[in-house]
C-alpha cells in the first residue's frame, strides 16, 4: 500500500512538472458547471435561484451563431453563397422565442386581463379595512413613488441592453473583417509552404466554425487549450530570414492579430454581460404593484352590484398588455442571438463567408478543412 501511494504521488508530481499540454483535445470535464449549493435548492428563493442557474449556464453552453450554418456544412462548402446566407439563423418569423411578438399573443393577454379584472376587484373589495373615501389618498401617494422607480428601471434596462447589443455587434463586425484580412495575409505568406498553410487554414476554419455554430463556453475553452489566433501568431513569430517584398506582411499580420484578439475579448465580455434574474424580478414586482394600485383606485367607483365599469376594465386590459409586452421586450433584448431583437448579422456573415471562400478556393487546402460543429462540442 505504501509503495502504491508513493507511485501515485510520483505520478502526480510528474504531471505537475510537465504542465498542461497546449493544443490538446479539450477534455469533457472542462465543460462541467458547478451546481448551486444544496441549501439553495430547497430555500424559499429556489425559484429565483433556478433562474440564476439557468442564466449562468446558458450564457456558457447555449449555442449562439453569427451566421447561418447552412453554407458551412460539408455538403454545401463549395456552393456559391447567396443572399439567403446573409439572413438570420432563425428561419421562422414565429418561432419559440418570437411568439410574444404575434398579434394572437397580444389579443390573448388583453382578453384575459379584461375578464380577470371583475373577479379581482370583487375580491379586493371584500378585503377592505379602510373607508373607500380614503382610497384615493392612499393610491395617489403610493403610485407617485412607484411610477418614478418603474420609469427609472425602464430607462436603465433599455440603456444597458441596447449598449450591450451595440457592443457585441461592433466588436464582431471588427473581428470578422480583420479575419478576412488575416486570411489573405497568411495565405500569401505561406503560399509555397504546404505544411504551414494547412495549419493556418485549420486555425482560421476553427475560428469560423466557433463563430458560426459553437457556444461561448466552447470558445473560451478553445482559447485556453488551442487558441486559433495564438497558433497563427506562433507560426508568424517562427518565420526567419529575408522575406523580401512580403516582409511588411509579417509586421502587418502581427498588428492584425493584436487587434483581433482585443475585439474578441470585448465581444466575449459583452456576451456575458446580460441582466441578472433579480433585475427582472424587480421589474415584475413593480408591474404587479402598479396594476394592483390601479385596481384599488377603482374600488370607490364600483356599481351598486359591485361590478367595475367597462372603461376601467378596458384600461386595465390595456395597461396589463403594455406592461407584459415591455417585460417580454426586455427579456428578448437580453438574448442577442434569438427572438425579435437580434444583432444584425448580414455584414458579419458576409465576412465569414468571404473567409470560407478564400480558404476553400486555395488548391492546397481543397477537401482538407471542415467548418462543421464538432460532435463533442458544447
Amino acid at each position: 500500500a505504501a509503495n502504491g501511494d508513493t507511485d501515485a504521488n510520483d505520478a502526480d508530481e510528474s504531471t505537475a512538472k510537465s504542465g498542461i499540454p497546449v493544443g490538446m483535445n479539450i477534455p469533457p470535464s472542462a465543460y462541467d458547471i458547478d451546481p448551486l449549493p444544496e441549501e439553495s435548492q430547497t430555500s424559499i428563493l429556489n425559484f429565483e435561484m433556478k433562474f440564476y442557474d439557468y442564466a449562468r449556464s446558458t450564457r456558457l453552453v447555449q449555442g449562439r451563431s453569427y451566421a447561418r450554418n447552412t453554407a458551412f456544412q460539408k455538403e454545401n462548402i463549395y456552393e456559391l453563397p447567396n443572399i439567403q446566407d446573409l439572413s438570420s439563423p432563425k428561419e421562422s418569423n414565429i418561432s419559440s422565442d418570437r411568439w410574444w411578438g404575434t398579434s394572437a399573443y397580444r389579443y390573448a393577454i388583453s382578453i384575459l386581463a379584461f375578464f380577470a379584472f371583475p373577479p379581482l376587484v370583487q375580491f379586493l373589495s371584500t378585503q377592505e379595512t379602510i373607508p373607500l373615501s380614503l382610497f384615493g389618498d392612499l393610491t395617489d401617494n403610493f403610485s407617485t413613488g412607484v411610477s418614478i422607480l418603474y420609469g427609472t428601471l425602464i430607462s436603465l434596462t433599455l440603456n444597458i441592453l441596447y449598449e450591450r447589443q451595440k457592443c457585441i455587434t461592433d466588436q464582431i463586425a471588427t473581428e470578422s473583417s480583420l479575419l478576412v484580412i488575416l486570411t489573405r495575409n497568411v495565405l500569401t505568406l505561406f503560399q509555397n509552404d504546404e505544411k504551414n498553410k494547412l495549419i493556418m487554414g485549420e486555425c482560421i476554419s476553427d475560428q469560423v466554425r466557433i463563430l458560426v455554430s459553437e457556444s461561448r463556453g466552447r470558445e473560451l475553452m478553445t482559447m485556453i487549450y488551442a487558441d486559433p489566433y495564438g497558433r497563427i501568431l506562433d507560426a508568424i513569430n517562427s518565420l526567419k530570414g529575408d522575406w523580401g517584398e512580403h516582409g511588411h506582411l509579417i509586421g502587418s499580420t502581427r498588428d492584425i492579430i493584436k487587434d483581433i484578439v482585443k475585439s474578441r475579448s470585448a465581444r466575449l465580455a459583452g456576451e456575458s454581460s446580460g441582466l441578472p434574474p433579480t433585475h427582472f424580478f424587480i421589474l415584475t414586482l413593480l408591474t404587479v404593484i402598479i396594476l394592483l394600485n390601479y385596481t384599488l383606485s377603482t374600488l370607490p367607483f364600483l356599481a351598486d352590484n359591485g361590478e367595475p365599469s367597462f372603461e376601467s376594465r378596458l384600461f386595465f386590459a390595456l395597461f396589463t398588455t403594455l406592461y407584459v409586452l415591455f417585460y417580454n421586450f426586455a427579456s428578448d433584448l437580453d438574448n442577442p442571438f434569438g427572438g425579435v431583437y437580434q444583432i444584425r448579422r448580414s455584414a458579419i456573415a458576409a465576412n465569414l463567408l468571404q473567409t470560407k471562400v478564400l480558404l476553400v478556393n486555395e488548391p492546397l487546402l481543397k477537401d482538407r478543412l471542415s467548418f462543421e460543429k464538432e460532435e463533442t462540442s458544447m
